[in-house]
C-alpha cells in the first residue's frame, strides 16, 4: 500500500486537513465533557448550591425575611429547607421536585444560634443527580450544535486554507517563472505582511537577476570582441609569415608579441575578477612601504612608455608604511596608472599625490584626459564599462581594470573614489588604512 506523506501534499490541502482536524478535536472534547462528565459536574454544582444556601440562611437566621428566603430556595434552587425535628423525607419526591424517577439526593443538618441564645437545627435536602429529561435535552441540543459546527468548521477550513495558501501558491508559480529566466515578471503578493515583504524581496531579486543577466551578456560580447581582434591580428601576421617566410620582419613579430601580451592580460584580469567576486582570492598581508612601491611601478611604466612622451610627477610628505597584500595593491596602482595613460593625450604629465591623514593614507592619481561625464560616473566600476573604447595608447585596457581596483581596495577595508571635470581630466583616489 502506497502512503502519501503530508509533506508532499499541496499547502492548501494541508491547511484544510489541519483546520478540519482541529475543529473535530474541539467537538470531540465538547462531547466528552458534556456526556461523560455531565453527571459529576452537575453534582458538584448542586453541592456548592447547598453550601451556599446553608451560608445564606445563616446570614438571615434572625431576619423576618427568613421564610421568604427559604421559599425562594425551594422554588429557584429546588433546595428543601425544614426544621430537623419536623423533617420527613417526602414519600413521593415527584410531588415536590416534579420528577418521574427517584434521583440521588443530599441531606445535611446544620445548627444555628438565634439572637435569644437558643439553638435551631435545619435540614437541607436537594437532588444531586440530573434527571433523564435534562440529559436527553442536552444531548439533543449538543447533537444539533455539533452538526452545525461541523458544517461551519468545514466551510471555515476551506476558506482559510484558500485565503492563506492562494497568495503563496501564486508566488510559487511566479518564482518558477523567475527560475526559467523570465526576469520581467512582477510579483504581486497580496494578503498578510510576510507575503507582501516576500513579494518585494522577489521583485528586487528579479531586477538584480535581470541586470546580472544583461551584464553577463555584455561581458560575453565584450570578451568575444576583445579576443577576436588580437586573434585576427595574430592569424593575419602568422599567415603572412607562413606564406612568405623569407620576408619576416621585426614589425610582424612585434605585432604577434603585443597581441599575445594583450590576450594574456585579458585572461589574467578575467581570472582575477572571478576570484575576487567569488571570495577565492587569497590575500597575504605584509608590512611594506607604499611610497617605495609606487616609485618602482612608475619606473617600470616609464620604461614601457619610452616611445611616448608621458611623464609622471610623484609627490609625498613622508615614507608611508601600510599592512596589505603588496602584489594586489600594486595591481590597483598599476591599473589606475594605465587607465590614466590610456585616457591622456601624449606630452602630458600624470600626477600622483600621497597624503597621510590620521590613521589613513590616500593616493590620488590625476590625468589630463577628456574627463568623465556625470552620467557615466556611477557605472565606471562595472565590468567592461568603458566610456571610450577607442583607446589610442599602447597599453590597451581589458575593461576589467577599475572593477578589479574596487574589489581589491574593498577587500583591504579601504575605498576608492573618482572626481572628474569634462575636458579637464579625472582624479582617482584610493584610501587605505595605515599600519597599526
Amino acid at each position: 500500500m502506497v502512503t502519501v506523506s503530508m509533506k508532499n501534499k499541496p499547502l492548501r490541502q494541508q491547511l484544510f486537513i489541519f483546520f478540519l482536524a482541529f475543529n473535530l478535536l474541539l467537538l470531540s472534547l465538547l462531547w466528552i465533557f458534556q456526556t461523560s462528565f455531565l453527571g459529576s459536574t452537575y453534582e458538584m454544582i448542586r453541592e456548592k448550591e447547598v453550601r451556599k444556601a446553608i451560608q445564606l440562611v445563616g446570614q438571615h437566621i434572625n431576619s423576618p425575611d427568613l421564610p421568604s428566603l427559604i421559599q425562594e430556595l425551594e422554588q429557584s434552587k429546588n433546595i428543601l429547607v425544614r426544621s430537623s425535628k419536623d423533617f420527613e423525607i417526602p414519600y413521593l419526591l415527584e410531588d415536590f421536585f416534579h420528577v418521574d424517577l427517584l434521583p440521588r439526593t443530599l441531606k445535611e443538618d446544620h445548627q444555628y444560634t438565634l439572637k435569644d441564645g437558643s439553638h435551631i437545627t435545619l435540614t437541607f435536602y436537594a437532588i444531586l443527580s440530573p434527571v433523564d429529561a435534562t440529559v436527553s435535552t442536552l444531548r439533543f441540543q449538543l447533537t444539533l450544535v455539533s452538526i452545525l459546527m461541523f458544517i461551519l468548521s468545514t466551510l471555515a477550513a476551506i476558506y482559510l486554507s484558500k485565503y492563506i495558501a492562494q497568495p503563496i501558491s501564486q508566488l510559487n508559480q511566479e518564482a518558477k517563472n523567475l527560475a526559467r529566466g523570465q526576469y520581467k515578471d512582477h510579483f504581486k503578493g497580496q494578503g498578510y505582511l510576510e507575503i507582501k515583504e516576500l513579494s518585494s524581496t522577489l521583485n528586487t531579486t528579479a531586477r538584480d537577476l535581470s541586470r546580472l543577466n544583461q551584464t553577463r551578456q555584455e561581458l560575453l560580447a565584450n570578451v568575444s570582441h576583445d579576443l577576436r581582434t588580437p586573434l585576427a591580428l595574430i592569424y593575419s601576421q602568422a599567415e603572412l609569415m607562413h606564406d612568405f617566410p623569407e620576408e619576416i620582419t621585426p614589425d610582424q613579430t612585434e605585432v604577434i608579441l603585443r597581441e599575445v601580451r594583450r590576450l594574456s592580460n585579458l585572461v589574467s584580469d578575467l581570472l582575477t575578477q572571478s576570484n575576487l567576486e567569488s571570495g577565492k582570492m587569497q590575500m597575504t598581508f605584509t608590512t611594506y612601504s607604499l611610497t617605495e612601491s609606487v616609485e618602482k611601478i612608475l619606473h617600470q611604466l616609464q620604461s614601457l612608455l619610452k616611445n611616448k612622451e608621458f611623464s609622471f610627477h610623484f609627490s609625498y610628505d613622508e615614507n608611508c608604511l601600510i599592512q596589505a597584500d603588496e602584489s594586489k595593491i600594486n595591481q590597483v596602482i598599476y591599473n589606475l596608472l594605465v587607465n590614466a595613460v590610456d585616457h591622456s593625450p601624449n606630452s602630458t604629465t600624470i600626477r600622483i599625490l600621497q597624503e597621510v591623514k590620521k590613521d589613513k593614507v590616500t593616493l590620488s592619481i590625476s590625468d589630463q584626459g577628456p574627463g568623465i561625464d556625470a552620467k557615466d560616473l556611477p557605472y565606471i566600476w562595472d565590468r567592461y564599462y568603458q566610456v571610450d573604447r577607442d583607446l589610442s595608447a599602447s597599453l590597451s585596457s581589458s575593461g576589467l581594470g577599475l572593477a578589479i581596483v574596487k574589489n581589491i581596495v574593498q577587500a583591504h577595508q579601504g575605498q576608492v573614489t573618482v572626481s572628474s571635470t569634462s575636458k579637464k581630466g579625472s582624479t582617482f583616489t584610493v584610501e587605505l588604512p595605515l599600519k597599526q
